[in-house]
């Protein structure tokens, strides 16, 4: 086939490509491929399709065999560093994102996509840098004050933040995201009434935004306004019924008004809800969770503390119970509290 028609060829890809005809645009890139079979462009197109279906691996050994034919490819780069990231192998998306940026100082897209692998590298100053760059390329980039803006939150800078988001704002002034997210920032600044405004007007443009519903509840649920907080959560829960971070602030709620079932009910969420201390020290056991049918005579169960010491304190009279149901305790708890403990009849020997 001449060159004139594997460009055509190509061009059919592609067109399909941009029309969002993925398993056609597919085929024809692997009919390029099958007559030419280090045509760059095919060959990175298909890593992306790939790549839009998550199938990671297969995208990065394609766009990395493209940047064997043509390693030049700024956009080849800052790609294969999006699939890096999407693996979280963040030093090796990092390599890419600077070798785009090396080839091309202002592609604006490796700079953002930078900062955000070095902010989930922990490396918060550095992202801050990239992010401002990434601003200074392309003063209406809202994703860029969006993410700057939490990452200043993050690490406490709240003041620097909120002007973030109200430069965004200014950019995309009907944007749901920006509205509650700089109620999130409020909220900590402790102005609730402020935030409410905010995740009120977010959400009258997107009613649907569950995200919303559920911020907006947490800020009435600090003004002590549980009723109208629950109902903020039971609307969040409505729109999206798996939201575990609606579950989890609906069972403060609900504990707090006590109404204890259903508030230990809705509590069980907190093993999946980000802003629950149990998120990131959840633990995984090959014995089952006891939820109180089975007998535990002759059993042995484990009892561990997994929030404060308050908390450890305050439920340690329960392991009485499980001993007089014929188990045998063994009880985990944080080191200040150990010696405290072995006082307590209930925990001897255990």
């Amino acid at each position: 086939m001449g060159d004139v028609n594997l460009n055509q060829l190509f061009s059919e890809g592609l067109n399909f490509h941009q029309l969002g005809l993925l398993e056609q645009a597919k085929s024809t890139y692997l009919k390029v491929l099958s007559i030419q079979s280090k045509h760059f462009d095919a060959m990175h197109l298909l890593g992306m399709i790939e790549f839009q279906a998550k199938n990671y691996l297969l995208a990065k050994d394609l766009i990395t065999r493209a940047l064997g034919v043509f390693k030049e490819s700024e956009l080849a780069h800052c790609n294969l560093g999006n699939v890096y990231s999407a693996i979280s192998d963040y030093e090796s998306a990092l390599t890419h994102y600077n070798q785009s940026i090396l080839i091309k100082f202002y592609h604006v897209e490796a700079h953002f996509n930078k900062a955000i692998a070095l902010q989930k590298s922990n490396r918060s100053r550095e992202a801050l840098f990239a992010y401002e760059v990434s601003i200074i390329l392309k003063p209406d980039f809202v994703p860029a004050y969006s993410n700057l803006g939490t990452l200043l939150s993050d690490l406490g800078n709240l003041s620097h933040s909120i002007s973030y988001f109200n430069k965004a704002i200014t950019i995309l002034p009907f944007s749901a995201e920006l509205y509650s997210n700089r109620g999130v920032v409020l909220n900590k600044l402790g102005l609730s009434y402020q935030a409410i405004q905010n995740y009120e007007f977010a959400i009258s443009i997107k009613p649907d935004y569950v995200e919303g519903h559920s911020n907006l509840g947490v800020s009435l649920q600090d003004l002590r306004r549980d009723q109208d907080a629950f109902l903020s959560f039971q609307n969040a829960i409505l729109i999206d019924p798996n939201d575990a971070e609606s579950h989890f602030n609906l069972s403060l709620t609900l504990l707090r008004s006590g109404d204890l079932q259903n508030g230990l009910n809705e509590f069980e969420w907190r093993w999946n809800s980000p802003s629950s201390s149990c998120f990131k020290t959840k633990r995984e056991f090959a014995k089952p969770l006891w939820l109180g049918q089975s007998s535990l005579s002759d059993k042995t169960i484990l009892i561990y503390a997994e929030q404060g010491l308050g908390d450890s304190i305050q439920f340690v009279r329960y392991i009485e119970f499980l001993v007089k149901l014929g188990a045998k305790v063994i009880f985990e708890v944080q080191s200040p509290l150990v010696e405290l403990f072995m006082r307590i009849p209930a925990t001897l020997g255990h």
